[in-house]
């Protein structure tokens, strides 16, 4: 009898510690919010940016890409299976603000799995989102928004795949190479790949 009111009072605590895990997790993005002029309405100029890399209409849509007109920005949200929003990534499209950077991005960019494409035993890691829906065509992909790739995410990535191709800028070789090192234990086999140009700007015949 004590076992049995034991293990109920153990059943209880360990619902309340997953409540409690759940309501964390859902409050670690509570303050995160899109711009408030943000729409699904894209300008001509970052739309162009966009099927420049041959990405198609239903892509777009697919990716919920947007635009936030006060800061110029074309966006990409990243939202969980119930709505919630975990990150996004803004490109500016301002020629005028070039101090405030490239990107502007807001969420935990290295806590957050953006994955792309159907599953595959295989992940490729590249910097950026059109890169990611690219490489998704022909197999997994996941968007890093940058280029470090930290053990963390190694070994989530681990958890899921068997093989891991890193594809970073060539000028980020040497980190690339580094990455590979420390992710070996994890993979069956972990490659790097180096070319000129980003992968969105390869055609997918040629990918």
């Amino acid at each position: 009898l004590n076992t049995r009111k034991l293990s109920i009072k153990d059943l209880k605590q360990q619902l309340a510690y997953q409540e409690k895990q759940k309501s964390q997790e859902a409050n670690k993005y509570a303050n995160l919010n899109l711009p408030d002029d943000f729409s699904y309405n894209i300008p001509p100029e970052p739309l162009a940016w966009l099927k420049k890399y041959q990405l198609t209409d239903q892509e777009i849509y697919q990716h919920k890409f947007g635009w936030g007109q006060h800061d110029h920005l074309l966006i990409y949200p990243a939202f969980d299976i119930t709505g919630n929003l975990l990150l996004y990534q803004g490109r500016r499209f301002d020629k005028g603000s070039s101090a405030l950077g490239k990107y502007d991005s807001r969420g935990q960019m290295d806590s957050v799995d953006c994955y792309f494409g159907a599953y595959s035993n295989s992940i490729v890691c590249v910097e950026d989102v059109v890169s990611a829906i690219k490489i998704s065509r022909l197999l997994t992909s996941i968007c890093l928004f940058g280029s470090q790739l930290s053990i963390n995410r190694i070994r989530r990535l681990s958890d899921r795949f068997k093989n891991l191709i890193i594809w970073l800028d060539k000028d980020k070789q040497r980190y690339a190479l580094q990455a590979r090192f420390r992710a070996l234990p994890y993979f069956n086999s972990v490659q790097v790949i180096v070319t000129d140009k980003d992968p969105k700007e390869y055609r997918t015949d040629e990918l």
